[in-house]
């Protein structure tokens, strides 16, 4: 079995164009994905995010990608970050938390 990775991967929107719409909400700081490799996490976050809100962002893929920290040190994230993250040791999307934990 292969070792996951943790990740954290920032992208550069596109400006906001709808009025009313509370911009940090549906535009993360970041996002904390655990993943085989580069690849599987930004297919994680684009099933995970870009594809549930992709007619907010009225594109046919993900934004650019701005940075990507590979073996990111969650303690290192702002406690914001920390106080709303799921844990970071499973395959999948841990901030921003798609759904609670069961």
């Amino acid at each position: 079995m292969s070792d996951l990775t943790r990740y954290w991967i920032t992208f550069t929107y596109p400006p906001v164009e709808s009025e009313g719409v509370v911009v940090g909400l549906l535009q993360p700081v970041g996002f904390g994905v655990t993943a085989l490799d580069l690849e599987d996490a930004l297919a994680i976050v684009r099933a995970g995010f870009f594809d549930r809100f992709e007619t907010y962002y009225g594109l046919d893929d993900m934004p650019p990608v701005r940075e990507v920290v590979e073996d990111v040190d969650v303690s290192s994230l702002d406690d914001l970050v920390k106080a709303h993250m799921h844990p970071p040791n499973w395959r999948g999307l841990w901030y921003p938390r798609p759904e609670p934990l069961r």
